[in-house]
């Protein structure tokens, strides 16, 4: 693995010094975080446990990375360590039956029944009505 050095810059506040990098990995897949702190820890001569990796991209149709890093001379990062999940078939307790989950029912909404307006009787039928009355 071949480290380029971009930018170096000494942060005396923070007591930290920042690293931008170019790692070239010929014919390998891009690096590992713990790679790439191995590689560091060699070439600055810093402890492992002080060194902080921000990122590494792939420059895409190249075998190089670019990396952001950071050299801490006081503080120790504390890395975690990757835990295998064990996939575990959730089972439902022995002793209680699976609860059956009554479907909640939605208010009724209130029809409106429009009241149709009385019908008069026609001309015709009020004559006859009339007509009727008379006899």
């Amino acid at each position: 693995m071949k480290i380029i050095e971009k930018q170096k810059n000494e942060n005396k506040l923070l007591k930290r010094t920042d690293l931008f990098l170019i790692i070239g990995h010929e014919g390998k897949p891009t690096p590992t975080q713990d790679e790439v702190i191995k590689a560091i820890a060699e070439k600055y001569k810093a402890p492992e446990n002080k060194i902080e990796i921000i990122y590494i991209f792939s420059e895409k149709g190249k075998a190089q990375s670019k990396v952001k890093a950071k050299i801490w001379k006081e503080k120790i990062i504390e890395r975690k360590e990757k835990e295998k999940k064990q996939e575990k078939p959730v089972e439902a307790p022995k002793d209680e039956a699976p609860k059956e989950e009554k479907p909640v029912e939605e208010p009724k909404k209130e029809e409106k029944v429009e009241e149709k307006p009385k019908e008069e009787p026609k001309k015709s039928e009020k004559n006859e009505t009339q007509a009727d009355k008379k006899e």
